[in-house]
């Protein structure tokens, strides 16, 4: 086992083609990762907005951001579960996934350029 294969021999590209394909979940798994999950993220973000910190996870220990990083942290946090909420939720009706798929890399879209200016400001580049 390698940091590119799991137990089933499959890469983590295999994982990650596997978002852009339907679900074929369970009700309660999409109700869990479709709305309690995408729920949860959305509340601690809009309360870190408000409270002007926010923790950035990470192995081992997580980074607190602080100024105008919140911002930006919040926003790829809320499209996170945007992405979480669409693939859970609505990828598993037939007649949303032509949409859904849109809006899903509208989601990306916004997350990566988000999430990589926080890292590049507090990183210090």
């Amino acid at each position: 086992m390698s940091l590119w294969n799991n137990k089933d021999h499959r890469t983590c590209l295999d994982d990650a083609e596997d978002l852009a394909h339907p679900t074929d979940c369970g009700p309660w798994i999409r109700w869990l990762m479709g709305i309690a999950v995408p729920m949860g993220i959305i509340i601690y973000s809009a309360y870190s907005i408000y409270r002007g910190t926010i923790n950035l996870p990470g192995r081992g220990n997580s980074m607190t951001v602080t100024g105008d990083d919140v911002r930006f942290l919040g926003a790829a946090y809320i499209a996170l579960a945007v992405f979480l909420h669409l693939h859970f939720c609505w990828s598993a009706h037939a007649t949303w996934w032509q949409h859904v798929s849109r809006l899903k890399v509208l989601s990306l879209l916004i997350f990566l350029p988000c999430l990589l200016k926080v890292l590049y400001h507090q990183l210090g580049f």
